[in-house]
């Protein structure tokens, strides 16, 4: 798989709200609540999403265009 810059979905734990939201190994995450995250690093990144009681993420999936996942939980 091609890497680029960006923050990528690299596992899924069974169960969790990601897993049942639909996000996918290998995903890109374009946006977390209104935050652009197509340039941030991970430290930055994880500032942005911790303490969070929902998540809504746009993501980009080599085949698929773009889909909005929103989910409350633990991803």
């Amino acid at each position: 798989m091609l890497r680029c810059k960006g923050i990528y979905i690299i596992k899924i734990g069974p169960g969790r709200a990601a897993d049942s939201g639909g996000l996918k190994v290998g995903d890109q995450i374009y946006e977390a609540n209104s935050y652009d995250f197509t340039m941030v690093t991970l430290s930055q990144a994880i500032r942005r999403i911790q303490r969070k009681d929902t998540l809504k993420l746009k993501v980009g999936r080599a085949d698929v265009s773009q889909d909005t996942l929103q989910s409350s939980g633990r991803l």
